[in-house]
């Protein structure tokens, strides 16, 4: 009988473990969108990255698809699938105020316009609690919810999902959405109150510079952007 040496056995396993079970990347939470026992901007183990796909009937588009991900990806991910648009892009912002949704719309523009409109506020469009934003074309849209999942609409799966899963986000039936459980909705300027701040992760150096150059104009951010891309409310619901 030909003896096996244990420990060389056990370094095998330990060799091929990587194989066959990746460790899972960590979340991190928006500071806007905090869970019961966490921190505005923490780690949580509660939620994971993912995506799921839907056939549409009845809808100018054939698929919807529901994103989760770690809020350092939300906007750069936003920017990639902004790609898929066509040249002119109309422009989404929502706005939660107490009861009310109100969302505003532009005109078609140039997508780098809008794209120009979005990007010095995309610190406060990710973390702030009460606000959704989107980009939209005939053929392809992708929105990023007051709870930051992502929502894409489009015809065509192939660049959609070469997209997602270029940032480890993988596809699953069994998605959970931030919004389905316990949650709280916080606008981004109570984070440089120096009570609220200590229920979160350190901001950024970048951003506390801005708000210290104008509290109001850094927290006036949606207003900034529907000036520049001409937005007007298409809707006002209640929540």
């Amino acid at each position: 009988m030909k003896l096996v040496n244990k420990s060389v056995l056990a370094r095998r396993r330990y060799s091929l473990a990587p194989l066959w079970k990746k460790p899972k990347s960590e979340f991190r939470l928006t500071y806007g969108v905090p869970i019961p026992d966490h921190r505005s901007g923490g780690v949580t183990k509660n939620l994971e990255q993912g995506f799921r796909t839907y056939p549409l009937e009845k809808s100018p588009y054939r698929y919807k698809l529901e994103v989760v991900a770690s809020s350092e990806k939300v906007y750069p991910l936003f920017g990639s699938l902004s790609g898929l648009c066509g040249a002119e892009c109309m422009s989404l912002l929502e706005v939660h105020d107490g009861e009310n949704i109100t969302t505003y719309e532009s005109t078609s523009f140039i997508k780098q316009k809008v794209l120009d409109a979005f990007a010095p506020s995309a610190f406060q469009l990710v973390h702030d609690g009460y606000t959704g934003f989107g980009i939209a074309s005939p053929n392809f849209e992708v929105f990023v919810t007051d709870h930051k999942d992502l929502r894409i609409y489009c015809n065509s799966l192939a660049e959609v999902e070469r997209i997602l899963r270029s940032f480890d986000l993988p596809t699953t039936k069994r998605l959970v959405l931030l919004g389905s459980g316990p949650h709280y909705h916080i606008p981004i300027g109570a984070f440089f109150n120096s009570e609220f701040s200590k229920f979160a992760e350190a901001l950024p150096q970048t951003e506390i510079e801005k708000y210290s150059r104008g509290g109001g104009t850094y927290e006036a951010f949606r207003q900034d952007i529907s000036s520049k891309l001409e937005m007007s409310v298409q809707s006002k619901v209640k929540a």
